[in-house]
């Protein structure tokens, strides 16, 4: 029925219709959205609807079109691929840095205010890597978004586990101890019955290529 409807409502060849995308929060608002407009210029009749959020959806319940998940599902009729990897290291501020002494082991960084999420609030497993790098470190500042996280952090509050690829374009920030890193994965999953759709495989294609271009800097 998904697919009579939209080769019915298809006008010419015309890729049209509402697209929902549900991804990672890092993911839709420091790649997604800032690129949204090479997905307008190749098809304007195209409403995407950007869901960056730091918990699960379900494709079968139709809560999105397409998802950028961290893992592959178990089971389900979803089709899914490895998108890319990226990675997750200490950052603070160059002021921040320079007004302390060198951060050199992991003990070290313990001393220091430290940001995170809220653990109540996180649903997604893959997002569970704070213990990986500095565990029963004590925390001052946690929020559910990865995008205030940041933010606390690129105004000098302390130390936070941040997006590498996100926190690498902001100018105040800088890497602390490079080599400590955590790597992950983005996959793309769409349910199998919207897989050939026009307007979804557009989006597939825009997705695709955000990645491509911003390869470097995962």
């Amino acid at each position: 029925m998904i697919g009579a409807s939209a080769a019915v409502s298809d006008d010419a060849g015309t890729v049209a219709g509402s697209v929902r995308l549900a991804t990672p929060e890092a993911f839709g608002t420091y790649l997604v959205a800032p690129n949204v407009h090479l997905l307008h210029k190749r098809h304007p009749t195209i409403e995407l609807e950007l869901a960056p959020e730091s918990r699960s959806v379900s494709l079968s319940r139709r809560e999105a079109d397409i998802a950028i998940g961290l893992n592959r599902p178990p089971r389900g009729r979803v089709v899914a691929r490895r998108l890319v990897d990226y990675r997750l290291g200490l950052f603070a501020t160059a002021d921040y840095l320079t007004r302390h002494r060198p951060i050199n082991t992991l003990n070290a960084v313990k001393a220091h205010p430290l940001v995170w999420y809220i653990d109540e609030l996180i649903d997604i497993p893959e997002l569970r890597y704070f213990d990986q790098i500095v565990s029963d470190a004590p925390t001052v500042f946690r929020s559910s978004s990865i995008a205030a996280q940041q933010a606390a952090v690129a105004n000098g509050l302390g130390i936070g586990v941040l997006h590498v690829f996100a926190a690498e374009q902001d100018s105040r920030l800088r890497r602390v101890m490079p080599e400590v890193e955590v790597t992950r994965s983005y996959w793309l999953l769409m349910h199998a019955d919207q897989q050939r759709l026009p307007r979804i495989r557009a989006v597939i294609d825009f997705l695709d290529e955000v990645v491509r271009i911003n390869r470097d800097r995962f």
